[in-house]
């Protein structure tokens, strides 16, 4: 592995040779594997003393970040628009990716303390899920690197747990290395299909008087705002659950009077009520409901 230091002439040399890639042929997005690594150069000011009086490397943070925002002004200047994605798996450093479009995350979950075996959802927590695989507090896409053998998730129950619990957090997977990555791409399209940059969005974690959804088990993701609306409800269990749900569609802006709420895959009727309906999850799977429409993917 080579690794190169941001805070060094490198950094000029890199951009200068980008812009003219850019300018020659009309490149518009990038991929970066780059892991963050220590810098222990004193000629380009790195590194520093530490406790025990030992010369110590130091990730030039500042210096990358400056890295990454050049990168995102060529990108913006030639097309108006970027799209820089960045691979740095366990590696959430937010001033990097304040100009990243995409962060790569989750080879880390091949191997070590944090394997995953057969469900995501049995490794990561509420919290981590919250703060490392949502773009939420950083305003980056999430993009789940998953690291399934066929050994342990032989089973499509392995993926749709997979999708369903990422989905939740307002998450998306790259769908290869999933054994089962035609069904990943299956789901995860339909989802895609709403127009959700154009919605609001609920998370369950919100406490929004707006959607209750009950039993506690089961997390909800809402996107509202546009026709039809869309809503993820994922069973965080190991036994089938009959959830109920409960929209004030009034408030949420939808309508005031009743609309279909359907399986966003077979166009089955849910219940007679947007406002009230119950649906049946499998153990650790989901439901992705249309609320305003009856159509469903092909």
């Amino acid at each position: 592995l080579i690794s190169y230091c941001a805070n060094s002439p490198f950094q000029d040399f890199y951009i200068w040779k980008l812009h003219q890639l850019i300018a020659e042929t009309g490149l518009g997005a990038i991929y970066l594997d780059q892991p963050f690594t220590g810098c222990s150069n004193a000629h380009h000011e790195c590194g520093y003393i530490n406790y025990k009086g030992e010369w110590t490397a130091r990730p030039p943070l500042f210096a990358m970040r400056r890295m990454i925002k050049r990168m995102h002004r060529l990108f913006y200047d030639a097309h108006d628009t970027t799209m820089i994605k960045w691979h740095s798996s366990m590696q959430v450093v937010p001033p990097l990716l304040s100009f990243v479009d995409v962060f790569w995350d989750g080879e880390n979950y091949g191997s070590g303390p944090d394997k995953v075996f057969e469900f995501y959802s049995k490794t990561l927590s509420e919290g981590r899920m919250q703060a490392q695989h949502t773009g939420i507090p950083f305003g980056f896409i999430p993009d789940l690197l998953p690291e399934f053998e066929s050994r342990y998730a032989p089973s499509p129950a392995s993926t749709r747990d997979m999708l369903g619990f990422f989905m939740v957090h307002d998450g998306t997977v790259y769908p290869a290395h999933t054994v089962h990555n035609h069904l990943a791409s299956y789901i995860q399209n339909r989802r895609l299909s709403f127009p959700l940059a154009e919605s609001n969005a609920v998370y369950y974690w919100q406490d929004d008087r707006r959607i209750t959804v009950a039993p506690e088990q089961v997390k909800s993701m809402l996107n509202y705002g546009t026709v039809p609306a869309l809503l993820v409800l994922y069973n965080w269990s190991d036994e089938a659950v009959e959830s109920t749900v409960r929209l004030d569609t009034r408030e949420l802006g939808m309508t005031d009077r009743d609309v279909p709420v359907t399986d966003a895959f077979t166009a089955e009727h849910v219940g007679p009520s947007s406002r009230r309906f119950n649906a049946a999850i499998q153990p650790r799977g989901f439901r992705m409901l249309a609320i305003g429409a009856a159509d469903a993917s092909e």
